[in-house]
């Protein structure tokens, strides 16, 4: 009952607006249409967002064109000196307003939210845990995160968001569009092939998402012999265990782009594929997000949540 529901953010003078990332590459990817109403509806303000570690921070710069990103993990953390960081770190921000992306804990993320001052704050009320937020969603976490991240955003001013784009687009500077045509020109492929991309693996904390390794080799062979496509395979900065099952499956190390890139300059190869075979991970959303046609492996990851193909 002390909590004043506010009403439309539009009616206020708001400096600045700071949204909280959640998750790895791929979560932070399906920011970028909610950054981008934001932006479009109101241009003049400061946009803050923090990621969850750095190559998240590196595609919200790059991508997004935010004001400012800063990097911390914000999983309920355990010991209260890094709740007092975290919170101080936001206080320091002198958000207006906190939008929570979807998947973050509600209770953690109203409380933090209050406790920094910002006078609006929106997340999703997950059976009403997010008690402290000023706007809220009930979102049951079943529909594209892209899709609820922007129904967040539009929860800033009232207004329907029906007819907007909810794809993810990342567009790469001409700099890094060379780069990742000098890699493709380096391996001495045939040019007329087709290129695929094959990404088997999904962080060393979600193994479980992972087809089985062979069965990429095997099939990134078959593309090779019965459709003369060539094939690469990529591996994320934890996944050196891959690289080496890969070396002995007779897999060329020349075939394989390692975790000695950076996400852009990954995202840059990745742009000269036509085609991304992936589990469900974050490289096949940076496929999607550069609008290469993409195959998703899942498992026991929901497809409505996580899957966009084009």
């Amino acid at each position: 009952p002390f909590i004043l529901k506010k009403t439309v953010v539009r009616d206020h003078p708001i400096k600045h607006i700071v949204i909280l990332g959640f998750g790895g590459v791929g979560n932070h990817l399906m920011l970028f249409p909610a950054i981008q109403f934001i932006r479009r509806e109101m241009p003049e303000v400061h946009l803050h967002v923090v990621a969850a570690s750095t190559p998240c921070a590196e595609l919200l710069k790059e991508g997004c064109k935010v004001d400012s990103v800063s990097v911390c993990n914000l999983s309920a953390p355990r010991k209260w000196s890094k709740y007092i960081s975290i919170l101080n770190h936001l206080k320091i921000l002198n958000p207006d307003v906190i939008i929570g992306a979807a998947g973050l804990d509600p209770v953690f993320i109203s409380i933090l939210s209050f406790q920094s001052g910002a006078s609006f704050r929106i997340g999703a009320n997950w059976r009403g845990r997010g008690f402290l937020f000023t706007h809220d969603i009930n979102l049951d976490g079943l529909e594209y995160e892209a899709f609820q991240n922007l129904k967040l955003a539009a929860r800033l001013f009232d207004i329907s968001f029906q007819e907007l784009p909810h794809e993810p687009q990342l567009l790469l500077n001409e700099a890094l569009l060379m780069e990742g045509g000098k890699w493709k020109l380096s391996l001495n492929l045939n040019q007329k092939g087709i290129l695929v991309g094959i990404h088997p693996g999904s962080g060393h904390t979600q193994k479980w998402k992972r087809w089985e390794l062979k069965r990429f080799v095997d099939l990134a062979q078959l593309l090779k012999t019965k459709c003369s496509c060539d094939y690469v395979f990529f591996l994320g900065p934890d996944e050196m265990d891959l690289r080496e099952a890969l070396l002995n499956f007779n897999v060329s190390a020349r075939l394989i782009v390692s975790n000695d890139r950076s996400i852009l300059q990954a995202a840059s190869c990745i742009a000269q594929c036509q085609l991304f075979i992936a589990n469900d991970s974050g490289l096949r959303q940076v496929a999607v997000s550069l609008g290469v046609p993409s195959i998703g492996i899942f498992g026991p990851t929901s497809t409505e949540k996580n899957f966009l193909g084009n």
